[in-house]
């Protein structure tokens, strides 16, 4: 496959954004791939993932849902509401993250 000009890839990303779902956010970057195939936005049906198409075991789905689970935190107003107890437990629990960063900087 070609890769996509600039031009191609604000228009995929556009997309992408435009039909982003309030929960999971963007478009999957598997399904949105599969889109760019075909040269139009898949339907649902069309972007579910074959059974037998696992593909590779990586971290991209776990960061996916950690981002769509923190756009979906901001988008419901949560950072207004949180009080300085919670968002501190919040960074409490999230530092396993920055574990894992250092981890990988090591």
């Amino acid at each position: 496959m070609a890769k996509l000009d600039e031009t191609g890839q604000q228009h995929w990303l556009q997309i992408a954004m435009d039909h982003a779902d309030p929960v999971i956010g963007p478009v999957p970057t598997r399904c949105l791939r599969k889109s760019i195939i075909v040269g139009r936005l898949l339907t649902p049906k069309e972007m579910m993932i074959d059974p037998a198409d696992r593909g590779r075991l990586n971290h991209i789905p776990f960061l996916n849902r950690l981002n769509a689970w923190w756009w979906q935190m901001k988008e419901d107003g949560w950072l207004k509401r949180a009080t300085r107890e919670q968002k501190e437990i919040l960074v409490r629990d999230l530092n396993l993250v920055t574990r894992i960063i250092k981890e990988l900087q090591a």
